[in-house]
């Protein structure tokens, strides 16, 4: 049986219920990943740049869940 590997998941949302919400919905459902929080799109910009435009051998996200509707940078201008 092949096995999948695990996603990266980079999950950018400012209300912490949301946040548990989407962890647990995540764990309820086996779904095997690294997930990352940012609380804001500017955290986010701020891991994507130190993490992936370095020469660590990092890459960047599988998956970008990101809330539309932020304070500051809202997710449409991320």
């Amino acid at each position: 049986m092949n096995r999948i590997s695990p996603l990266a998941i980079l999950l950018v949302e400012d209300d912490l219920a949301d946040q548990k919400l989407i962890k647990t919905s995540l764990k309820n459902q086996k779904v095997a990943n690294d997930l990352c929080v940012a609380n804001n799109a500017e955290e986010a910009l701020e891991f994507l740049y130190s993490h992936v435009n370095q020469d660590n051998g990092a890459t960047p996200p599988d998956l970008i869940l990101l809330d539309l509707n932020m304070p500051g940078m809202g997710g449409r201008n991320f």
